[in-house]
């Protein structure tokens, strides 16, 4: 399978990390892709809701850096152990993905925690619930949390032999004490490392919103500051190695994205 869709920039609008800023994203509408089409795209800083690829491409804002954690130096630290313990009485599955009612009751609850950074943000219909996460594609995948069959947390993964992207992650603010975000992140990293997978893709870095800083506990980890330049972040012993000021220039996408040349007649 190669890729087919439609490549564009969308129109600015009110950035929901960084409300002082405008954003402006690369569009890739797809109606097909397979594993190697699609691990291009994650390499190149690209992230997606159902059949929408998208990575910024704002005028005057680098901020939203891509992240990606290292599984050759992925080790079971102590503060892994501790959320590993917490969530001792939770069972978990990792499913095809099977939209519920249940699921997007749980997601409403947990973007209500974002008001403070998107306040504009109107609410999600249960249809644009599905498209962007219950769009089914080949590599697809759902992590449920459960305790004692109540829904704790869900994240929406996608899982190649080449990485693992990890798409979003809900829960409800009752369970904080649980950590489900980081579990559902250490439990993936966990997986590809077992799977000989040598990335798990993050998203974006923001270190000016408090929602998004949180990536840099995740180690060890790569940035993407340039076409194909991934450089190393954070070491596995937590410790920053990446010049501050290469990191405060931030990401700079070059463009349209870029396939081999056998895949050139089938690129979008």
């Amino acid at each position: 399978m190669a890729i087919r869709g439609q490549w564009g920039i969308g129109r600015e609008h009110p950035c929901s990390y960084l409300p002082e800023q405008t954003a402006r994203m690369e569009l890739l509408t797809v109606s097909e892709i397979g594993e190697p089409e699609f691990d291009a795209l994650m390499t190149q800083g690209y992230r997606h809701f159902g059949l929408q690829f998208f990575r910024p491409c704002c005028r005057n804002c680098h901020a939203c850096v891509p992240l990606r954690l290292c599984t050759a130096g992925f080790r079971v630290s102590r503060s892994m152990r501790r959320v590993f313990r917490r969530a001792g009485g939770l069972s978990v599955e990792l499913t095809a993905p099977r939209a519920s009612p249940e699921a997007y009751e749980l997601y409403c609850r947990h973007k209500e925690r974002f008001r403070d950074t998107n306040p504009e943000s109107q609410p999600v219909t249960y249809e644009d619930f599905v498209q962007a996460f219950y769009t089914p594609l080949p590599f697809s995948r759902t992590l449920l949390i459960r305790d004692r069959g109540r829904l704790v947390a869900v994240s929406h993964l996608d899982t190649t032999a080449r990485s693992v992207s990890a798409v979003y992650c809900y829960y409800d603010a009752r369970d904080l004490a649980l950590s489900p975000g980081r579990l559902a992140v250490y439990l993936e990293t966990a997986l590809a490392a077992q799977a000989g997978v040598p990335h798990v893709h993050l998203g974006y870095y923001i270190a000016a919103n408090r929602h998004m800083r949180y990536k840099a506990g995740f180690r060890p980890s790569e940035v993407l500051l340039g076409a194909n330049e991934w450089v190393p972040f954070m070491d596995a012993g937590n410790h920053c190695i990446l010049d501050p000021e290469r990191l405060a220039a931030g990401f700079r996408p070059p463009g349209r994205p870029q396939f081999s040349a056998a895949e050139a007649s089938a690129r979008p």
